[in-house]
């Protein structure tokens, strides 16, 4: 059975600092609104606070497959006729590491460099094929 965890843009966001791997995997964006860096680290330590607590978030283990893969697997693609429509656009991250897969994928947000979230399924090496 394939575990399965949708987060908001800013839930990956902290969750991906917890792996100190810098930046966003390739080839994710991430575009925050608020205009003061104080206000979004703030909103960045309540999230990762909530989050800590929450057992049906993301395990660690499972992120650390994406920042420490023996294989990856980057897609991004849009229509050429709508290159701005954020509809249009898809972009997802696969990697694998002894026996375990996991297959990211960002969900359309407002503006193609908005991030209507992510979607992270763990799956079998094989499936991912």
């Amino acid at each position: 059975m394939n575990r399965h965890w949708t987060l908001t843009d800013l839930e990956f966001v902290v969750r991906w600092d917890g792996q100190r791997s810098g930046v966003l995997p390739a080839p994710f964006v991430f575009t925050s609104d608020i205009r003061s860096y104080r206000a979004f680290e703030t909103l960045k330590a309540e999230t990762a606070e909530r989050l800590s607590g929450d057992p049906a978030t993301v395990p660690d283990d499972v992120l650390n497959i994406v920042a420490r893969p023996d294989i990856r697997i980057i897609g991004s693609a849009w229509d050429p006729q709508h290159p701005n429509d954020p509809a249009k656009r898809i972009r997802l991250h696969a990697a694998r590491r002894s026996g375990r897969g996991v297959l990211i994928t960002q969900l359309p947000g407002r503006t193609i460099w908005h991030s209507g979230g992510f979607t992270i399924t763990e799956h079998h090496e094989l499936a991912l094929a």
